[in-house]
């Protein structure tokens, strides 16, 4: 990572670099995580993750950074502001114009939040969540049992909860006229879903090529 008083003293120019030899070539650009330009953890090396601190970054210099660089080669950016984002992430993407992202597979859970009204990125899942037939059939669960992650009763508050979510968005979708089958296969949900993503007010939807040959996991 790099020293937060040694870039300012370069005036950012490694940071620079990097952000320019991607916008030099593409018309979009995700900061993953754009937690990233706040702050970092650090583990130094030999230690475990106990042993490790938070630093930070002069992020309203970096935000300038990003901004100016998008801004000369015309390239729209997208902050991947998922997970344990503080406040202050969501407050600076719409004053910096840059883009954030709506993972519908997390808001499954609650159908009746619609996409996001501003022009920014949906997902129906991400590289770091289940693909479409793993988050259906509820495979996820069993690599976090695997892992350790879960207990039996965890394990079957965790199934309960998905199975809410399958019906949830069922009747979601059969409600806008997106699903006619009352039993449909994953492949009709899938295809409903994007649907239904793609005629919201987002600007770019983007799809993971896995879930379209129904990668299982």
């Amino acid at each position: 990572p790099l020293p937060p008083a040694r870039s300012r003293e370069t005036g950012h120019h490694y940071f620079a670099a990097c952000v320019r030899a991607h916008v030099r070539h593409a018309g979009r650009l995700r900061i993953d995580p754009v937690m990233g330009l706040h702050r970092l953890f650090w583990v130094p090396r030999g230690l475990g993750p106990k042993e490790g601190v938070y630093v930070r970054y002069p992020a309203e210099e970096l935000w300038a950074v990003v901004c100016i660089e998008s801004h000369r080669h015309e390239a729209r950016v997208v902050g991947e502001n998922l997970g344990t984002v503080p406040p202050e992430i969501d407050e600076a993407l719409p004053r910096h114009r840059i883009w954030g992202m709506y993972v519908a597979q997390f808001a499954a859970s609650d159908p009746d939040v619609p996409p996001p009204t501003k022009a920014e990125m949906a997902l129906v899942n991400t590289h770091d969540t289940p693909t479409f037939a793993g988050f259906w059939a509820g495979a996820d669960f069993d690599d976090r049992v695997e892992l350790g992650l879960l207990t039996p009763d965890q394990l079957r508050d965790e199934r309960e909860g998905r199975e809410r979510q399958r019906a949830a968005l069922m009747a979601y979708l059969k409600s806008r006229g997106l699903l006619n089958d009352d039993a449909p296969g994953a492949a009709a949900v899938l295809r409903a879903w994007l649907s239904y993503l793609a005629a919201g007010n987002t600007e770019v939807l983007l799809v993971n090529l896995e879930d379209l040959w129904a990668e299982p996991v």
